[in-house]
């Protein structure tokens, strides 16, 4: 080989290497360009450069297969076929192929393609929906629950949807906890707050039988099980399985005494959601009795209407009862001061002002009568407090606006050593004796 030959063959030669990749960049932008304009499913071997590897081209066809795939399934089946080996790591491919193999009655290959999306992009929260969506359209419900349990897996919040959508195929709310949402008390306490909003009484016993151990008192599925008692009006159930797990609702005032946190606002604990100007805290330096009390304080500067803290007491319908308790003031402002509202369904509602704005630790006592009625029966194993006929006692602490020149209340308020208890009914008075006349 002359020494011409070879300086030719040395200047020839990076163009020989870069030919190819020149074709490559050119059939990409070239065939990409093209498939953009295809409306409707196109095979690969109408684009203009031969593409064997695929490429930009090849992978839109195939997504225009997929969104348009009902004008032509056999060519979007084909466009996809080609595209999607090329790039598995597109669940959407599989995907579509899966849909149309399922529109067509070929089921056999349609698990192994939901099982490709899966492995190709397995946190994906649409491709996640529509794999279960594709298996319900099987008509296969093993694959159908396999799909919801795999899309629980990743958004558990999603439980009231599957357990929807389960109930087309699957009645007992026990079997679908159980074919449907992946094991753990993190779905069972999903769908006890599904059975809440959804007033669903055998949903949440389904849920409550399968807790192993069962809720504690602060846990959201406990608080959310009771909250259901009481909205279905089984309150003596709910008062039952809460004293059995709070050690300090014998008093019939469940934290009376403010022995522990306050808890969410929800079942017997007390709410004590405030509106702007007023917090409200238990308070470990000040109490009538050991080892806290409840702070309510303003800050001086609104015009405050406050509807908080307040509990839910239960009772025996037509029961007497006596609620007693301590409060405590110190330099409340304004004459529009903060009092006790006690109410119940039935016509029920006893008002207890404060005596005045500063004044020590005092106690405070309330008698009345539980209205008759009552919404309904309670077990066999009803607690005394509420044997016979459940109902609900409200005990709010309240302070409604004013349009006085003193509206902006300031100053703090104490609560503790809330109490309710049983008395006998009150004698009536005798009528005076008359003597006869003569």
């Amino acid at each position: 080989m002359n020494k011409a030959f070879k300086t030719r063959l040395a200047a020839l030669l990076p163009a020989m290497l870069l030919a190819p990749a020149a074709y490559i960049m050119l059939a990409d932008y070239l065939n990409y360009r093209q498939a953009r304009q295809f409306d409707a499913p196109t095979s690969p071997t109408a684009l203009t450069l031969p593409q064997p590897w695929g490429g930009y081209g090849w992978r839109q066809l195939a997504r225009t297969a997929g969104n348009g795939w009902l004008a032509d399934p056999d060519t979007a089946l084909q466009a996809i076929q080609a595209a999607a080996p090329r790039y598995p790591i597109d669940s959407g491919q599989w995907l579509d192929h899966a849909r149309i193999l399922t529109r067509a009655g070929r089921l056999d290959p349609v698990a192994g393609l939901l099982g490709k999306a899966h492995a190709s992009q397995p946190f994906e929260r649409e491709a996640l929906w529509a794999a279960s969506q594709i298996a319900l359209e099987t008509g296969q419900p093993e694959l159908a629950e396999r799909q919801l349990r795999q899309w629980l897996d990743q958004y558990p919040r999603d439980t009231e949807q599957a357990l929807f959508i389960a109930r087309r195929w699957i009645d007992q709310p026990g079997e679908r906890i159980d074919r449907v949402l992946p094991a753990g008390p993190v779905y069972l306490a999903q769908a006890m707050a599904v059975a809440r909003v959804q007033r669903d009484r055998e949903l949440a016993e389904a849920a409550w039988q399968r807790f192993e151990p069962r809720p504690g008192l602060d846990d959201a599925a406990f608080l959310d099980y009771v909250q259901l008692l009481l909205e279905t009006g089984d309150i003596a159930s709910a008062f039952t399985l809460w004293s059995s797990r709070d050690r300090h609702v014998q008093s019939g005032v469940a934290n009376g005494s403010f022995s522990r946190e306050l808890g969410s606002d929800i079942a017997l604990n007390w709410r004590s959601r405030a509106p702007a100007g007023v917090r409200i805290e238990r308070d470990l330096d000040v109490a009538a009795s050991e080892p806290a009390s409840l702070k309510i304080e303003f800050n001086g500067k609104e015009n405050i209407h406050l509807a908080a803290p307040w509990i839910l007491m239960p009772a025996r319908a037509g029961g007497h009862y006596r609620l007693s308790g301590a409060w405590r003031a110190e330099r409340l402002t304004t004459r529009a001061l903060p009092y006790l509202l006690l109410t119940a369904e039935g016509g029920l509602s006893e008002k207890l002002a404060l005596p005045q704005p500063n004044f020590d630790w005092q106690a405070f006592s309330i008698d009345f009568q539980v209205p008759e009625q009552a919404p309904v029966q309670v077990s066999e194993q009803a607690p005394e407090q509420v044997s016979g006929q459940a109902t609900l006692l409200r005990l709010q602490l309240r302070r409604d606006r004013t349009e006085a020149f003193d509206r902006n209340i300031d100053g703090r308020l104490w609560l503790d050593s809330l109490s309710l208890q049983p008395i006998e009914a009150p004698i009536e008075a005798l009528p005076a004796f008359v003597a006869a006349p003569g």
